[in-house]
């Protein structure tokens, strides 16, 4: 009998990491349920997440919540992977979150717009089974959406207090605003749109990160997002359509860039308000984890002790002075 590697060694410590990992943050369900409903309703706050990722959603938006202060709808789109047991754990949370699968959408004022609503209902060649649709479609199809969404991946996390989003909040324009990376590349090269900018009459576009989004219902020009669409069905399957698409809507409205010190990518900076953390360097990186298992333990220990949320850093500096 051949014995396993030392590379399939590796990756099956690695995936006994990520499990135990995932059963820790899991504990999130042990905290505080959250009011999501009694406060205002002109924003809300949105997720698409999985079976696999719902535990990282369900600590990311407790993060949201607990550092903000805002209380406002929670929105979950289900990718189609949630099971009752998922959908139950999401409410002992969340009470009163509004977890939608695709059957629920409104798709009414999609009907003028064939390519949308094939997108919207996954009947679009190439994208049969393309669930990152949800990410645009959930804030433009949800029953009782509000004028303002803060679109969140399951894997960023609130750190301290975001000021950004309260100051946004205080500002009756009608703004967007968007994750800057800092570095790699867009999954489709900027000569490959230009067509598509000529036709849609944009020059050039911001580089955009989705993982949080801050959005005014004004962003979304149907009009150019069918032109998008038409584009995208004569070329190859992108897996970031969607990034593509709001990097395109943000060129058309009042758009700017989160402030890179407090609204980062992965790891770069550990004092942020906010790390969106891919999956994937979650799942690869042990101190990646252990900052995410960190932030669970904060907020349970602020819950226990009846204290108000402070920045992160002095939390765990506290417990070693």
């Amino acid at each position: 009998m051949m014995l396993p590697g030392k590379s399939e060694f590796a990756q099956l410590g690695q995936k006994i990491q990520v499990r135990r990992f995932l059963g820790e943050v899991g504990r999130v369900q042990h905290l505080h349920p959250v009011d999501t409903e009694s406060g205002r309703k002109d924003v809300a706050i949105g997720f698409l997440t999985s079976s696999l990722h719902l535990p990282l959603m369900l600590l990311a938006a407790k993060s949201f919540y607990h550092f903000s202060g805002i209380v406002c709808p929670l929105y979950v789109w289900d990718d189609g992977s949630l099971t009752s047991r998922n959908r139950d754990e999401v409410h002992k949370l969340f009470p009163a979150a509004r977890l939608l699968r695709r059957s629920d959408y409104d798709l009414g004022p999609l009907a003028r717009y064939p390519l949308i609503s094939a997108f919207a209902q996954q009947r679009l060649e190439k994208y049969e089974s393309y669930a990152p649709a949800l990410k645009l479609i959930g804030p433009l199809a949800s029953p009782g959406a509000p004028d303002r969404f803060i679109l969140s991946d399951s894997d960023a996390f609130f750190f301290d207090w975001p000021q950004t989003i309260a100051d946004w909040l205080d500002s009756d324009a009608k703004t967007n605003r968007y994750i800057a990376p800092w570095s790699g590349h867009d999954n489709v090269a900027e000569e490959d749109l230009r067509d598509l900018y000529e036709k849609i009459n944009v020059s050039s576009c911001p580089r955009i990160n989705s993982g949080l989004l801050l959005l005014h219902r004004s962003i979304f020009n149907l009009d150019i997002l069918e032109n998008i669409l038409e584009f995208y069905r004569a070329r190859p399957y992108a897996w970031d359509i969607e990034q593509t698409i709001y990097r395109i809507l943000m060129s058309c409205s009042a758009s700017e860039p989160l402030s890179q010190d407090d609204y980062i990518l992965c790891h770069r900076k550990y004092n942020a308000v906010c790390h969106h953390f891919f999956t994937s360097i979650i799942f690869e990186e042990a101190p990646v984890r252990e900052k995410i298992v960190n932030l669970l333990a904060y907020i349970k220990d602020c819950e226990q002790r009846s204290k108000p949320p402070i920045n992160v850093n002095q939390y765990l500096k506290s417990r070693h002075d």
